[in-house]
């Protein structure tokens, strides 16, 4: 008897192992051609999103994009171009109907940087429209890379790059410039570097 139920049990456990693998493989090839109807109807949809290609403006050659920022809900573009072996930045906006215009304050065209060894630059700008554009680079004669900080007044751009920025951190011999910065919805600045976080 005991001879029988363990011929029984193991007659049932191979019988339970056979339509276990049989029904993993059905469900496996039912899958595929699932898969297989959803690559079709997805070929004409790229990703949640839908892509359009749209031409730049011509008057961007020679520049790089620099940053995308969102301002007022609509989409802007941070450019830097060569001018005369300087930077010039311009900012523009996308409008609904796909085209671009610039919009550029006049102090950030009046903003010119060196272009020689150049890091991050980043405009950001608070609910009154002030703006503040920060830039990492090489100074003139130097090797090293140092943060620099404006903000717009009027039509000027003021520097207001704070003086912790601007010496030499003799222990490891860097300055310690930001590697993150954002402008918070009170206005407030922060920043924070591989030495410190203001």
């Amino acid at each position: 008897m005991c001879v029988k139920r363990g011929r029984q049990k193991g007659l049932f456990s191979r019988i339970l192992f056979t339509v276990g693998v049989m029904v993993l493989a059905m469900s496996g090839l039912m899958g595929c051609g699932h898969r297989e109807e959803e690559a079709v109807g997805m070929e004409s949809q790229k990703g949640r999103y839908l892509e359009t290609e749209m031409p730049l403006p011509k008057e961007w050659e020679g520049c790089d994009i620099r940053q995308l920022l969102c301002v007022d809900g609509k989409l802007h573009f941070l450019l830097q171009g060569r001018e005369e072996g300087k930077e010039g930045l311009q900012e523009w906006r996308l409008e609904e109907d796909g085209s671009f215009v610039e919009v550029t304050k006049e102090w950030l065209s009046k903003l010119s940087l060196p272009y020689e060894q150049y890091g991050k630059v980043k405009l950001m700008q608070d609910a009154e429209g002030t703006q503040y554009v920060y830039a990492c680079y090489a100074d003139a004669g130097e090797d090293f890379y140092k943060g620099h900080l404006w903000r717009s007044e009027e039509m000027d751009a003021v520097d207001i790059t704070p003086e912790k920025w601007t010496v030499m951190e003799e222990q490891y011999g860097i300055y310690d410039y930001p590697n993150g910065i954002a402008l918070t919805s009170a206005g407030t600045l922060v920043s924070c570097s591989y030495l410190s976080m203001d």
